[in-house]
């Protein structure tokens, strides 16, 4: 027993360092890791910037066909919110090209002229360019589906 207390005398205490350990400069990882995550904050951003107007479109379409739906908008007027909705996003979206002048059958003929079906040359998509002149819309007038086509067009181009 006496060994023991020999041997347990002989060792010497647990040594402190002196200096804390500092936390920099960091391993590489960290510097990746850092990295990432902030070109990933910045794409998602970015994403967020580039896709807001079509967000924004189609909720308003959303809103207008929600309207219908509860008669707390006439189906003329909800014709001319999107008329008027479609060639704002056109004149946003193809700022080059002379809009603002085209009208009637030229104007349908530009909102098909990215999709791969005549979508606005069509009894429905007349109700855009016609609307505007009439007192009442023609009772079989399908106002949802000009919204359903104007959502087409929207996702297509914007």
């Amino acid at each position: 027993m006496l060994n023991i207390k020999e041997e347990l005398a002989k060792l010497k205490d647990i040594h402190e360092p002196q200096d804390a350990i500092s936390m920099f400069p960091l391993a590489s990882i960290w510097y990746i890791l850092i990295a990432t995550i902030i070109i990933t904050i910045i794409t998602f951003i970015i994403y967020r910037k580039k896709t807001f107007l079509k967000r924004s479109a189609i909720q308003k379409l959303n809103n207008i066909s929600n309207k219908i739906n509860t008669d707390k908008i006439s189906e003329l007027k909800a014709i001319n919110q999107t008329a008027i909705l479609i060639r704002k996003l056109a004149l946003i979206k193809f700022k080059d090209e002379k809009l603002a002048s085209i009208t009637d059958k030229s104007w349908l003929k530009f909102l098909d002229r990215n999709l791969n079906k005549q979508y606005f040359q069509t009894t429905t998509g007349n109700l855009l360019i016609s609307a505007n002149y009439q007192k009442e819309i023609p009772k079989n007038a399908d106002v949802q589906n000009l919204i359903a086509i104007c959502k087409i067009w929207v996702n297509k181009n914007i």
